[in-house]
């Protein structure tokens, strides 16, 4: 686990990796004493069809995505046509991506912040998903969404056989 202030100043690398099928999403702190894998490009075919298939179940128009990452799935969450979008994201690297992206699509709203620093109400979303790093914040199950005042997990057994064929 990494504090809060270790997680800001880290650095970020798309990169390949022994073992690993794809390019992985590193996080790097400044003190290189270890790597956090914050995504890998293998789950992304499953995570667009589960946000897909998440889109077509519930029809989201107002959502909140915590963490943005690669933005594979607030590409798929705009194909979706959500009217309002807002994207959490603390990390200073990966919001300038973030910002990149979302030049394209009007209706999305960025804030650079942890999540648990923003003011927001759970009420004025119809859909949260919360695909935070766990090794800031351990005790919480991500990625996961919220929808009709109840929390899921994100992925599904059959998604993570997917995953880690």
């Amino acid at each position: 686990m990494i504090t809060n202030e270790n997680f800001l100043t880290s650095n970020i690398s798309f990169e390949n990796q022994d073992g690993v099928n794809g390019r992985t999403l590193l996080l790097i702190p400044k003190d290189k004493k270890g790597k956090f894998a914050l995504m890998y490009e293998y789950e992304k075919e499953v995570i667009k069809k589960r946000t897909r298939t998440l889109c077509k179940k519930y029809n989201p128009q107002k959502v909140l995505e915590i963490g943005f990452g690669l933005g594979y799935t607030a590409t798929e969450l705009q194909k979706n046509k959500v009217a309002e979008h807002t994207i959490v994201e603390a990390h200073p690297e990966i919001f300038k991506n973030a910002e990149k992206w979302a030049e394209k699509y009007p209706n999305v709203k960025l804030v650079n912040s942890f999540i648990q620093d923003y003011e927001y109400k759970e009420e004025d979303y119809d859909f949260i998903l919360d695909d935070r790093l766990e090794i800031v914040y351990e005790y919480e199950k991500t990625p996961r969404y919220k929808v009709n005042n109840k929390w899921h997990i994100f992925f599904t057994s059959q998604d993570l056989k997917e995953i880690t064929k």
